[in-house]
């Protein structure tokens, strides 16, 4: 097979051609740079229903991150060295544990919900039970995995909506200036004020249903992530 380079055409684009036999090909390159530009960009679309990238934007969930952004809800991230579960984020950030919400993914009949409360306190399962007339556990991490397919195992984000799930919200969150949340990794923060946490809040129902995680655990309580 011959190769011989053509001139260029009046779009710029640099044409080949390869002649072999009686077949003759003409290569235009830019064509094919646009087109792996575009196939890239609907993968990164598509990548939050199949664990694919993530966002670059300091590791915020790109479903988190859409879902802020179509609720109008001015935020900030907060970066810090990678921890294991929210509470030491909290740590790490210099924020208070009880300004710091958490997601336990519950386990129920007919699904799953998002129990969301402070890190320094746990989740009392027998209270969310009784609440919804029904028995709850905790879901697995394989089941957590496939709910949340864009965040790092134990980071993920006390906003159930973008997830297509439903949530119960601690009233111990409430009355706070400032609120922090799991971006969806464990090396960034969401920073939220107060009131904008509980605009995102408004529509789901508010409980008591913790307890201080100081004190001893047992098969009703799960201080969570």
């Amino acid at each position: 097979m011959q190769y011989r380079s053509s001139r260029s055409d009046e779009f710029g684009t640099s044409l080949v051609t390869l002649r072999g036999g009686s077949r003759c090909f003409r290569a235009e390159f830019n064509f094919c740079a646009k087109w792996l530009g575009l196939t890239w960009s609907l993968l990164i679309k598509l990548a939050p229903r199949f664990g694919g990238p993530r966002s670059e934007t300091m590791g915020i969930a790109i479903t988190l991150q859409q879902y802020l952004t179509d609720q109008s809800i001015p935020y900030d991230c907060v970066e810090h060295r990678r921890t294991g579960c929210a509470a030491q984020s909290a740590e790490a950030s210099h924020v208070s544990s009880d300004r710091m919400a958490k997601a336990v993914v519950l386990k129920r009949r007919d699904g799953y919900i998002l129990a969301v409360l402070p890190s320094s306190r746990q989740v009392m399962l027998d209270e969310v039970g009784g609440w919804l007339r029904q028995p709850v556990g905790l879901a697995t991490e394989e089941e957590v995995a496939s709910l949340f397919p864009d965040c790092t195992p134990g980071a993920v984000p006390p906003i159930a909506a973008p997830y297509g799930l439903r949530s119960v919200v601690d009233e111990s969150l409430e009355g706070h200036r400032d609120i922090y949340f799991e971006a969806g990794d464990h090396r960034t923060l969401v920073h939220l004020s107060g009131e904008q946490f509980h605009k995102l809040m408004a529509k789901v129902p508010h409980g008591r249903f913790s307890t201080k995680i100081d004190t001893e655990p047992d098969d009703y309580a799960y201080s969570g992530a």
